[in-house]
């Protein structure tokens, strides 16, 4: 570029090397937007500004952010934390000790972790439920059926399905 511009300046083309300069330099300031930029406190604000989530993804598409990328850190860290506190857990470790590590190894606070905590029992909760719901449906279909003399292998593989949720919510109940 600077050869360009040389080229431009030894030819008396100032419009043109002016324009490359604001090229360059929107492009170094684009680029410190990038890596200075928080997606969570613009979605934010732009929510506050009453904006909606498609023209508040539209933006940070246009921007070179993808708004699945972001979804997939946040839950990869929590992840990898509430592994982090099982294993701990497992090992007998306590409840401070535990904390400590978090807050030296992964930068963790209370806050965050007990917002982690959460999420985790309401997702451990709804899949207790829908195990429950699956395996009362599916017992009341098999129950129907072989009154009936038939068996049903969708309303088997329902039930399996069922136990399945229903172990996943129990351990994820488990997990605090």
């Amino acid at each position: 570029m600077v050869l360009l511009q040389e080229e431009l300046i030894k030819r008396n083309e100032l419009d043109e090397v002016s324009k490359i300069t604001k090229h360059l330099i929107n492009q170094k300031n684009e680029q410190e937007l990038r890596n200075n930029f928080d997606p969570d406190n613009y979605i934010k604000e732009e929510l506050e500004a009453g904006e909606s989530i498609e023209n508040i993804k539209f933006k940070l598409k246009t921007m070179g952010i993808d708004m699945f990328d972001i979804i997939k850190k946040e839950q990869s860290q929590e992840n990898i934390i509430l592994n982090y506190i099982e294993s701990k857990k497992l090992e007998g470790e306590s409840k401070e000790t535990i904390d400590n590590d978090l807050k030296e190894n992964f930068n963790v606070d209370s806050n965050y972790l007990n917002e982690i905590k959460n999420k985790l029992r309401e997702k451990g909760k709804k899949n207790t439920t829908i195990g429950i719901v699956l395996l009362v449906v599916s017992i009341l279909i098999n129950i129907f059926l072989l009154t009936k003399g038939r068996i049903s292998i969708p309303a088997i593989l329902l039930f399996g399905l069922g136990i399945w949720k229903l172990v996943q919510g129990e351990h994820q109940l488990r997990k605090n």
